[in-house]
């Protein structure tokens, strides 16, 4: 009796162990526990499902990293030259990708399988005096270097770290040391903070691609510029907005979901979005066509758009960006 009492309680320790507290967070829900507790918009990418659904097979990411990401372009080089400095390969190896930013911290997680010291060698390469964070047991830099990528990415002090070569973490230093201190148990994730798990219920987490954008700060950033966003239909009231998209059935089906207590305001903004989509269907090419697969409601204080845009107009869109360069 003693020893199946003994046996039983082995077994259970085992699974407690590896159940909680030997955490791999090897996808985006998992991960959503690391992201800093303030962060108030965020971006979730599942690659992997990306690359099973087809999507990816319509997007040249090399071309699309050359055509759009020209900061990041300058300081690692070309496509593959990228991938062979950092080991992150968005066309076969990284799982997810969460894009973090808030009022005072921003950066992201990425699921890839990577060499801990190779980024580190050669931000060294380029000059950048990168310092170890001694408290962590993890690999955790930072340094005096900042980085901009366009004008709303912005690092005051560039810092990384690698968690058991499966996660890179990259942003500024009270961003990364925010995900560090929730890998090692001693920090508050996102999943701890209620208001975004209130708004994470409205939202299918199942999906390729979803996230969360806070307007106030952006109605903040506006506002500093001295644009006026008053009127009949003030948009100043809306609080945030909530989208997922998938892809299937050669189609990119998704929901927008912008959120407003003001209920008759809303049934305004979506009376007002309608008549545009009407005009604008009239029209000819692409973009007029993509108007024809949305489709705008309102329910209680949502404004919602839903859209299902097939296969050739995404192409034939993405190419006209791409010649329009």
């Amino acid at each position: 009796m003693k020893k199946k009492i003994l046996f039983f309680t082995i077994v259970f320790s085992l699974i407690f162990v590896f159940t909680f507290c030997n955490k791999t967070y090897n996808n985006i829900n998992s991960s959503l526990y690391l992201v800093p507790y303030d962060i108030d918009s965020f971006l979730a990418l599942d690659f992997e499902k990306g690359r099973k659904s087809g999507l990816f097979g319509i997007i040249d990411i090399p071309k699309f990293y050359s055509e759009n990401f020209n900061p990041i372009k300058e300081f690692f080089g070309n496509y593959e030259q990228f991938v062979e400095k950092t080991d992150i390969d968005f066309k076969k190896s990284v799982k997810y990708m969460i894009l973090a930013d808030g009022k005072n911290e921003k950066g992201a997680i990425i699921g890839v399988n990577h060499e801990a010291q190779k980024l580190k060698s050669f931000f060294e390469r380029k000059g950048i005096k990168l310092k170890r964070v001694e408290k962590y047991k993890l690999d955790f830099y930072t340094s005096e270097h900042g980085f901009s990528s366009g004008e709303y990415f912005r690092l005051r002090k560039l810092s990384y770290a690698s968690y058991k070569g499966r996660i890179l973490i990259v942003g500024d230093l009270t961003f990364v040391k925010s995900v560090v201190d929730n890998i090692e148990k001693s920090g508050k994730g996102l999943l701890d903070n209620e208001k975004i798990k209130v708004q994470l219920k409205r939202i299918n987490e199942d999906s390729v691609l979803w996230g969360i954008i806070n307007l106030g700060r952006v109605f903040n950033d506006i506002a500093s510029q001295n644009i006026n966003i008053e009127g009949p239909l003030s948009i100043k009231d809306l609080s945030v907005i909530l989208f997922h998209a998938n892809y299937n059935d050669k189609k990119l089906n998704g929901q927008i979901k912008t959120i407003s207590n003001d209920i008759s305001k809303n049934k305004k903004i979506v009376d007002f979005l309608n008549g545009l989509k009407a005009v604008f269907s009239m029209g000819e090419g692409e973009f007029s066509k993509l108007f024809e697969h949305m489709n705008f409601t309102s329910q209680k204080d949502e404004i919602i758009l839903n859209f299902s845009v097939p296969e050739k107009i995404l192409i034939k869109i993405l190419k006209n960006k791409s010649e329009s360069k």
